[in-house]
């Protein structure tokens, strides 16, 4: 279980890496677009939301979209270029009373030594997706000029 403060701070350092890149510059005009669907246990993940960051050596910049009823698209609008990218699926649920205290107590979740202090002002939150499929990713996708299509069938 990761607790909100983990993903309050990976949100931070996604955002700040992304507008790093954007400072620098995009890569041109070959944008593309990426959709699909992602299935958690066999059925559609009901809501979440999916990352891509570029791998090593790659160009452009990360992007992202909303997970709906197990499908996702990433547009043209996101500026997303060719490239190999690693991919972050992610889906919380509100933490029961008694998962906040032991996230509070340094429990579950909260041994991350990166952890930033939670300011109180976000409800916490259990990660429902598996560590392999975020913040320790094993997914990646290789995007090509034009659309895409890219299917993910997640397991406990």
């Amino acid at each position: 279980m990761v607790s909100v403060k983990t993903w309050g701070y990976l949100g931070r350092l996604l955002g700040a890496a992304i507008l790093g890149l954007l400072t620098v510059g995009c890569s041109g005009g070959d944008v593309s677009t990426l959709s699909g669907t992602v299935n958690f246990d066999g059925q559609p993940l009901a809501e979440g939301n999916i990352r891509l960051m570029p791998e090593a050596g790659a160009t452009g910049h990360g992007a992202g979209a909303k997970v709906v009823n197990g499908s996702y698209d990433v547009p043209a609008s996101a500026g997303l270029t060719p490239g190999r990218y690693s991919v972050m699926i992610s889906a919380t649920r509100p933490a029961t009373p008694e998962e906040a205290a032991r996230m509070d107590a340094g429990g579950e979740g909260g041994d991350d030594p990166d952890e930033e202090e939670d300011e109180g002002d976000a409800p916490a939150q259990v990660q429902l997706i598996p560590a392999k499929y975020n913040i320790a990713t094993e997914l990646s996708v290789t995007v090509e000029k034009g659309a895409n299509t890219e299917n993910f069938d997640l397991q406990p």
